[in-house]
C-alpha cells in the first residue's frame, strides 16, 4: 500500500468549461449519462461537479435558465470539488484525509500541473482497502460520505461508518429489507483470515 498511488483509483470523468452554457453541459450529459460532470478551467484545473440528473431536472422546470454560464451559476446540481495529486501514495490520501471534517463528495485526481485526469473512484477504492488488513482503512471509511456497512461472509454486520448510522439508524436492524430504491453495491474483499462484505449505499 506504500507505493500505490491516488492515479491507479482516478475514474476518468466528462469535463466541461467553465465558459459553458447549461444547455452544452446538459447535452455533454446526455451524451454519457455520467453521474457527475466536472468544471474545469483554461487550464484544466476542476472548479467543481455538475450532477446531470439534478441540472436536468432544474431546465425542465426552469427552460431560461439554459442559456446561464455553468461557471458563474450557483446552484443544487453544482457541488465543490476538492483537487490531490495523482502522485499520492494512499498513506499520504489518508494522512489528508484525517486533517479533513469529513471526506468530500467529489475529489479530483491532479496531475503535476494541477490538470484534471479524473474523479476518485471510491468504490475501486473500498474494493482494494477491503483486501487490506483492517485496521489501516476502517479511519478513512468512517469519513467517507457514503454510508457503508461491513459483514462478515456468515452476513452478520461487524461494523458500519457514520454516514449509515446517521442514515439507518431508526431501522438498522431491518435495513436489509429496505433495500428497494435504493443503489447499492456490494464490494466483497478478503483481509488476512476472513471475507468480508460492504454493502455502499447511494441515492438512486
Amino acid at each position: 500500500m506504500d507505493s500505490l498511488v491516488l492515479a491507479s483509483f482516478a475514474q476518468p470523468s466528462p469535463a466541461v468549461t467553465a465558459t459553458a452554457c447549461l444547455k452544452e453541459v446538459y447535452q455533454r450529459w446526455q451524451e454519457t449519462l455520467a453521474e457527475a460532470i466536472v468544471i474545469v478551467d483554461d487550464q484544466q484545473a476542476p472548479l467543481g461537479v455538475v450532477q446531470g440528473w439534478r441540472l436536468a431536472l432544474s431546465l425542465e422546470r426552469e427552460e431560461q435558465l439554459a442559456n446561464l454560464v455553468v461557471g458563474s451559476v450557483t446552484a443544487s446540481w453544482r457541488l465543490p470539488v476538492v483537487a490531490v495529486p495523482a502522485a499520492w501514495t494512499l498513506l499520504q490520501f489518508q494522512g489528508w484525509l484525517r486533517s479533513q471534517a469529513q471526506m468530500p463528495a467529489y475529489v479530483a485526481v491532479v496531475d503535476a500541473a494541477g490538470s484534471f485526469l479524473g474523479l476518485l473512484d471510491q468504490q475501486k477504492l473500498l474494493h482494494y482497502w477491503a483486501c487490506q488488513p483492517p485496521l489501516p482503512w476502517l479511519e478513512v471509511i468512517e469519513q467517507l460520505p457514503l454510508p457503508i456497512q461491513i459483514q462478515n461472509a456468515q452476513g452478520s454486520v461487524i461494523w458500519h461508518n457514520c454516514a449509515w448510522a446517521e442514515h439507518f439508524t431508526d431501522f438498522l436492524p431491518l435495513v436489509q429489507s429496505k433495500f428497494e430504491g435504493l443503489n447499492c453495491q456490494t464490494l466483497e474483499g478478503r483481509s488476512p483470515g476472513k471475507c468480508v462484505r460492504f454493502l455502499c449505499i447511494s441515492p438512486p
